[in-house]
């Protein structure tokens, strides 16, 4: 293995400027705000209506708004 020729230790530096650069950036770089979803909206999305539909009842059912009836009757 041989030593870096002299001719590219100004490739190395100006990498390792970048990385500096790319670090320092990475550093002060926030996420953009976004709105956050309601369950019933993740539901919707990954798993279609009826997901959605199941979510909110079990979220009313929670609640106490709405009570499990017998099998069968409306």
């Amino acid at each position: 293995m041989g030593a870096i020729p002299t001719d590219m230790w100004w490739f190395i530096g100006a990498c390792g400027v970048q990385l500096a650069a790319a670090a320092a950036l990475l550093r002060s770089w926030e996420p953009p705000d976004r709105p956050d979803l309601t369950p019933q909206a993740v539901a919707l999305l990954r798993g279609g209506r009826r997901a959605a539909l199941t979510v909110a009842l079990v979220a009313l059912h929670q609640r106490g708004a709405v009570a499990a009836g017998r099998r069968g009757t409306p």
